[in-house]
């Protein structure tokens, strides 16, 4: 790998970390972007400019590194997906209970 590819893929992760940061620090939020997504700004940003059908101007290594923690650390969504399932069973059973 180039000296260049590794260095853009650095500054997109420190840049992916110091938003992360900012939206934690000021509104308390965590970010993170669904498998789905992510698989799809990867793709845009592989394919080449004449075969794409948006205009994706990010390199892919910029991309990749931004990705990074999406790619490798899963773990967040699927808590933050049991407590949604774990909240509508709840709800579910509530309303249950109130029309038996």
């Amino acid at each position: 790998m180039s000296i260049t590819f590794l260095a853009l893929i650095a500054a997109g992760a420190v840049l992916r970390a110091l938003l992360a940061k900012a939206l934690s620090h000021h509104y308390g939020l965590t970010l993170v972007v669904p498998p789905v997504i992510t698989g799809g700004l990867l793709l845009l940003a592989a394919l080449p400019s004449w075969l794409s059908p948006l205009s994706f101007t990010l390199p892919l290594s910029v991309t990749l590194g931004a990705l990074l923690p999406d790619i490798f650390l899963r773990s967040e969504p699927r808590r933050v997906c049991r407590r949604l399932v774990d909240l509508s069973y709840a709800a579910m059973v509530l309303v249950f209970r109130a029309a038996w």
